[in-house]
């Protein structure tokens, strides 16, 4: 899964954090089932573009994508 709920272990708030994203927060709440949900969401929300576009989210925006001969 891309998007995943932590507990933050200073405060004790609910993290959703993008792992595919550096480990960027991208939602915090006080309590679990919010987060759950949002986690949930975006989650479905990224499968909707179909798999395989992780790779191509990795890439560097200069990147020749065409296919090299040899």
């Amino acid at each position: 899964m891309r998007y995943v709920v932590r507990q933050n272990d200073i405060d004790g708030s609910w993290m959703v954090v993008d792992t595919l994203g550096a480990e960027q927060t991208v939602g915090n709440h006080r309590q679990r089932p919010p987060a759950v949900f949002q986690a949930d969401a975006w989650e479905r929300s990224w499968r909707r573009l179909g798999f395989g576009l992780e790779t191509f989210a990795l890439m560097p925006q200069d990147a020749d994508l065409r296919v090299q001969p040899g």
